[in-house]
């Protein structure tokens, strides 16, 4: 069963005359909208259903996605969602935290508040010193990915860029219009994982990459998530341009909490450029033909990340960015009142999570008081 939240009656009262309003629904305790909403508030024809499968094709704009899963394509990007996609009475549903979170700074990133201009450019070659990283037959995580920063680095810098290089996370949350790219390899057990993934800042209150449940560290708020419309804008130009120019398996866009990635007060992701213990990546990454498509891909993701928030289209490629004509405001799902006394910035999830503490908390003995 679900019924519309009574907590968002002032909420939907306010927009009850917006040509796109929400219909708001509660499952298992969290908010969803329809997918026609989400169609019909971007200017896009309506859903196409086949089974459990959904697809909104529009004029340069496509999305997809199935009931149950953490996935939805945009422009045959895959992101991995903060909730399922759920179904009830025939509807399908999207959490209104992904729709706030992923969707709208993705169909709109020159509407994100408060972007500043990009002028500088922070790379991070992952691991270093004694810490190698990811090992491979053809060689280590921490000297591939600071050969590819360092091509970069060269390609940003003949592009107008001014670049700065670290591999602390302690020195480059002063610069000011600066975004930042940490340049990673991975390695899987085994070695039958393939493909590039890109990492943004999980939001508060929501689980970290393929967990389904949240823990107390969800719900911490970090300085990294003051940008999380610039994050996920962010990872959706450097992944999509991985994608052209590395030519690997699309693992996805992930959230998680990574520290280099948590705890800096500028826009940052962090990219996984292919699996070093592969061996199609290996042999791949191995190669300066791949080490140059890797830095290529990084100054086409910086140069369109840089004109999506400026609303100008630098490229003709076709972008995972997609811009909606609609020009209202961005969607505001957030809760008008608190049902739990909570403060209605809070999303939903944490407002959960926070009264479970809460209970577990009061559950908890008394201590013995001391006989002595």
């Amino acid at each position: 069963m679900f019924r519309l939240a009574i907590p968002l009656l002032v909420f939907l009262l306010a927009i009850t005359n917006s040509p796109a309003a929400w219909q708001v629904i509660m499952v298992e305790g969290r908010r969803h909208v329809p997918v026609e909403d989400v169609s019909r508030f971007y200017q896009l024809p309506k859903p196409t259903k086949n089974g459990r499968f959904f697809e909104i094709l529009g004029k340069g704009r496509k999305m997809r996605g199935e009931i149950g899963k953490r996935e939805i394509f945009i422009n045959n990007v895959k992101y991995v969602l903060c909730f399922p996609i759920r179904e009830r009475n025939g509807s399908i549903l999207i959490s209104a935290m992904d729709v706030t979170k992923i969707i709208e700074p993705v169909m709109r990133p020159s509407l994100i508040k408060n972007a500043a201009p990009i002028r500088t450019v922070i790379l991070d070659a992952g691991h270093g010193g004694h810490d190698s990283g990811a090992k491979g037959s053809r060689g280590i995580e921490k000297e591939a990915a600071l050969d590819v920063v360092l091509r970069a680095k060269r390609l940003l810098e003949q592009n107008g860029y001014t670049v700065h290089t670290t591999r602390s996370r302690d020195v480059f949350i002063q610069f000011p219009n600066a975004i930042f790219v940490s340049v990673h390899f991975n390695k899987s057990l085994g070695g039958g994982a393939s493909g590039i993934e890109t990492f943004a800042l999980a939001p508060r209150g929501v689980p970290s990459m393929d967990e389904e449940n949240f823990s107390y560290s969800d719900l911490k708020q970090h300085p990294g998530h003051a940008r999380d419309p610039e994050n996920i804008a962010l990872a959706t130009a450097l992944h999509s341009s991985m994608l052209r120019q590395m030519r690997l398996y699309d693992r996805g866009i992930k959230r998680a909490r990574f520290v280099v990635i948590r705890d800096i007060k500028i826009p940052g992701v962090l990219l996984e450029g292919g699996f070093m213990n592969h061996p199609v990546d290996g042999r791949l990454i191995a190669s300066s033909q791949f080490r140059d498509a890797f830095a290529r891909a990084i100054l086409e993701g910086v140069s369109r990340y840089r004109s999506a928030l400026s609303g100008r289209r630098d490229y003709q490629e076709p972008s995972a960015v997609a811009s909606a004509t609609d020009k209202s405001s961005v969607p505001d799902l957030t809760p008008a009142v608190s049902a739990t006394g909570v403060p209605s910035s809070l999303n939903e999830a944490v407002q959960r999570a926070a009264e479970e503490i809460k209970k577990k908390a009061a559950e908890k003995p008394s201590p013995t008081p001391n006989a002595n």
